[in-house]
């Protein structure tokens, strides 16, 4: 049986040199989905993304659209991250990550006001600062669809500003250990 999650993952992770003096505290996902999920659109049971046809009815395919009204998507709310010390990236370089799970939200000229806030504080000072990114416009990221993953590495001294990299990619693979009953 293929289940697929309702929600999208958005984490980050620092990658700032120790020696800056400054560290990650916190991500805020600012405008997103308020209302919640629906599965995905089977009235067509066909859809062309691309160049592949994609038969949604089938169940096995990873969902590429977002199947929410674009009314749903809400700008003054905002969805903040929690600090998990076993996540790790893709690459398994890096552990310890903010995380946030949000609905998905279809693409639309209110989604252009979509963000991401890093959150940062200096060691040496306490000082905190916010650095926040547009994700139409900064980061080209349109739509937010379930069962991705959206992961973004923090680089660089953030006294300046971060340098954010990022990757999208589908959230596949989950075993799940069910236990003998008695």
């Amino acid at each position: 049986m293929f289940v697929q999650r309702a929600m999208a993952k958005v984490r980050i992770f620092d990658n700032i040199v120790a020696e800056a003096t400054t560290e990650v505290t916190g991500l805020r996902l600012n405008g997103i989905n308020s209302r919640g999920a629906l599965m995905p659109d089977f009235v067509a049971t066909r859809q062309t993304i691309g160049n592949r046809l994609i038969d949604w009815a089938e169940g096995t395919e990873q969902v590429e659209i977002a199947s929410v009204l674009p009314a749903w998507y809400d700008s003054g709310s905002t969805a903040t991250g929690i600090y998990i010390e076993s996540e790790k990236s893709f690459d398994d370089t890096l552990s310890g990550g903010w995380v946030a799970y949000i609905p998905e939200y279809a693409a639309s000229a209110a989604t252009s006001g979509a963000s991401l806030t890093v959150i940062t504080r200096d060691t040496t000072t306490g000082e905190t600062r916010e650095w926040t990114y547009s994700f139409a416009d900064r980061l080209g990221i349109r739509h937010i669809t379930r069962n991705h993953i959206y992961e973004f590495i923090v680089e660089r001294n953030p006294s300046v500003s971060p340098v954010l990299n990022y990757t999208v990619c589908p959230w596949v693979d989950n075993e799940i250990k069910i236990p003998d009953f008695n």
